[in-house]
């Protein structure tokens, strides 16, 4: 397989390992915020809900708005409600929404095109045409995508979009016009994935996997392995190289690190071209790493750095060195061998 065809298979994998492809991503634990506005000497009742998403996934965050009247007939033919989304700031980040679905009782509502200049507001102009839709209060659910712009994975800290009732004089048939913008909810939409959360959550995945991680004990020639206080079987004996470098099979490996999933380990086996090609994706922490079995490299890919040659295949299995296992898990300083019993440690 050529280098082109690799990288398109490896990001395929990527792909469908951590990015889930729906139209609305929405996370299903919702607060809803509830915000009475006065209008007419009667209330308005909107419920918004609070909503996160973080950069990176290729979906659109669900949004939505619910409005009632609290008394019929408060909403009137042509009234035109504005909304508009920003951050708080003086910025060029804003949040722009799209296939907006509309159902209405008591009313008929639609979405209204603003003209350009106005991508961070969208409207919803009412009908109340028809006598027996004043005995009815209205009310009105809204359900929509939201795109946002200005975000990127460079912003140390990604911003939350706040969601008003926008109060300007100049537009037309404007329910809300006043001297200020009300505001509906302060965290309509929270970005996560900046510079500074991903550090944080970095250091915090790395601090699980130093505390929850067990003593490993290896006895070479032997079919058995301590973790923590559990007695493993292999299937392949660690053994020691010509080197003096001790040996674990990678499907041990692989086994080992899936027991510590619930810390932060893991490895994937991928196997292309016909089985001619084997790599092993490996994450440890805050941190991945690739190994091409083939071309006898494994890739840190935290720091660029790659290692070649250590590698070994005895028998038609692979191996990799004990001592590489522990730099994986960054206990390249706690790895010890007892000549004496022939056992190596990897231990706190």
């Amino acid at each position: 397989m050529n280098a082109k065809g690799f990288c398109i298979l490896l990001c395929s994998i990527v792909v469908f390992w951590s990015i889930p492809i729906f139209a609305d991503c929405s996370s299903p634990e919702r607060q809803y915020i509830e915000k009475q506005v006065d209008i007419r000497n009667e209330i308005l009742t909107f419920n918004t809900i609070v909503q996160k998403h973080e950069i990176g996934y290729r979906c659109y965050p669900g949004l939505s708005i619910s409005i009632k009247e609290s008394r019929a007939g408060l909403l009137r033919d042509g009234d035109v409600i504005y909304f508009k989304t920003g951050t708080g700031k003086n910025d060029d980040k804003y949040l722009e929404v799209m296939d907006i679905d509309i159902t209405a009782k008591g009313v008929t509502a639609k979405e209204i095109k603003l003209p350009e200049g106005n991508e961070n507001c969208f409207a919803i102009r009412i009908s109340r045409e028809n006598k027996n839709s004043f005995a009815q209060i209205a009310q009105i659910d809204m359900q929509f995508l939201g795109d946002f712009y200005g975000v990127s994975y460079e912003d140390e800290y990604t911003p939350t979009f706040s969601l008003y009732l926008d109060a300007d004089k100049t537009k037309e048939n404007n329910l809300f016009s006043g001297e200020q913008d009300i505001l509906l909810n302060e965290r309509f939409l929270t970005i996560t994935g900046g510079v500074a959360e991903r550090e944080q959550r970095d250091n915090e995945v790395q601090q699980k996997l130093k505390e929850g991680l067990p003593s490993m004990i290896f006895s070479t020639d032997s079919y058995t392995a301590i973790l923590g206080t559990e007695k493993i079987s292999l299937n392949h004996s660690v053994y020691i190289n010509e080197k003096g470098t001790a040996m674990l099979s990678l499907e041990d490996f692989e086994f080992i690190m899936n027991q510590l999933n619930d810390i932060g380990a893991s490895v994937r086996h991928h196997v292309f071209n016909d089985g001619k090609e084997n790599i092993y994706s490996v994450t440890a922490g805050k941190n991945d790493y690739m190994i091409q079995y083939e071309k006898n490299i494994i890739d840190f890919a935290y720091n660029n750095e790659n290692i070649k040659n250590v590698l070994e295949e005895k028998n038609g299995v692979g191996y990799i060195p004990l001592r590489v296992i522990a730099k994986m898990l960054d206990m390249e300083n706690h790895i010890y061998w007892d000549n004496s019993t022939k056992i190596i440690t990897i231990s706190k």
